[in-house]
């Protein structure tokens, strides 16, 4: 750009104004979708993130994956990985001030919270529930990503007396009709 051009992209109206204008508006955008570019990979690199922590403790203690074709882990593996899982759901729930019943549900026996054992045993419970998916050689972050995909399609329950709520709850997220679960097979 001369400076005659540069001059004349100065007085509003200008042919030059207009061009300059144009060019800053292209600049903004691709700014735009480029920062939205780096924000998307930031979000898609937490749950890698995490998988990527569970990949190391598991090497650290020599506990790989299966080399099972159906993703199939041994039957002591399976009770073990399935007690420690309830037993992690037992400690959040003991924070909460209760129990769990046979049926599954939390009998709370008085009213203290502990919030820092709450918040250790949830912890606790999301690094078993990735460990196990590792030990099954799941391709987590990319079944991740295709469930909640899918449970972002889903909707809130009207109420507790939604027909659509299977736990009888306001708070439930319930499936919408036309809803479609997430495909999974072609990651196994």
């Amino acid at each position: 750009m001369d400076d005659n051009f540069l001059r004349r992209a100065l007085v509003p109206g200008s042919m030059e104004a207009g061009i300059v204008r144009q060019e800053t508006d292209k600049k903004v955008e691709e700014m735009r979708a480029n920062v939205k570019k780096m924000l998307d990979t930031l979000i898609e690199q937490v749950p890698g993130q995490l998988f990527r922590d569970i990949e190391r403790f598991h090497q650290k203690f020599e506990l790989p994956p299966t080399d099972d074709p159906g993703h199939r882990l041994p039957d002591d593996v399976l009770k073990f990985r399935v007690k420690f899982l309830y037993e992690e759901l037992s400690e959040y729930a003991a924070a909460l001030g209760g129990e769990i019943d046979p049926d599954g549900e939390l009998l709370l026996e008085h009213d203290e919270f502990n919030a820092e054992e709450a918040y250790d045993a949830l912890l606790d419970l999301a690094i078993v529930c990735l460990g196990t998916a590792y030990l099954h050689h799941f391709d987590f972050n990319a079944g991740w990503s295709r469930v909640m995909a899918a449970n972002m399609a889903k909707e809130r329950a009207t109420g507790a007396d939604d027909p659509r709520s299977k736990r009888g709850h306001a708070g439930d997220i319930v499936k919408p009709i036309g809803w479609k679960k997430p495909i999974l097979e072609d990651l196994l």
